[in-house]
């Protein structure tokens, strides 16, 4: 019960981390989708 209690305080950070992690990996795809069609014109 106790290591339950441990993730619980655990998983905002964890989830914080990986949001942020998704969110920069969005954005790098976001960048590179509008940067590609670029050197064309």
């Amino acid at each position: 019960m106790i290591w339950l209690l441990r993730m619980n305080k655990l998983k905002p950070k964890y989830n914080a981390l990986a949001q942020c992690k998704l969110e920069s990996l969005l954005l790098s795809t976001a960048l590179l989708t509008i940067a590609k069609p670029l050197p064309n014109i």
